[in-house]
């Protein structure tokens, strides 16, 4: 896990962490696709924000990707994973149960943009499950 640079490549294995109050984007680019970081106006409030980089998740991958939304308050990423699964791509939220706050994950299943919902525990297999049968490569040219 490393915290994102504006610029750097989208590499395969690597999970990317937007720095703080910066929103984080993938675009697309020659070379393949590549971090893009901002401080565009907070989303919901909050910057970084979950919902610009499901949406962009989606416009780069389209049925290649994933989007999860975990525990946390609000309704920040609903509408970015309901993008990812328009674009052919998949969801997975956080049950009730298991979420510290369910406010994030609860909006995600009521706006109809994910597939399943898992407790914590079990989300990472979920995650592994559902890339290798869509046979998603994140880190490869667009």
């Amino acid at each position: 896990m490393v915290e994102a640079d504006h610029g750097a490549p989208v590499v395969a294995d690597t999970a990317y962490v937007a720095p703080g109050d910066y929103h984080m984007r993938v675009l697309r680019a020659p070379d393949g696709p590549t971090i893009a970081l901002d401080r565009e106006p907070p989303v919901w409030g909050v910057r970084p924000a979950a919902d610009p980089l499901f949406r962009s998740v989606a416009q780069v991958f389209g049925a290649n990707c994933l989007g999860v939304v975990l525990t946390g308050m609000g309704r920040d990423g609903a509408e970015g994973v309901r993008a990812i699964r328009a674009a052919g791509g998949g969801g997975i939220a956080q049950d009730r149960d298991s979420a510290v706050i369910a406010g994030m994950p609860t909006a995600a299943v009521q706006l109809g943009g994910v597939d399943a919902v898992y407790p914590l525990g079990e989300i990472a297999e979920r995650i592994d499950h559902a890339l290798v049968a869509r046979g998603a490569g994140i880190g490869g040219r667009t």
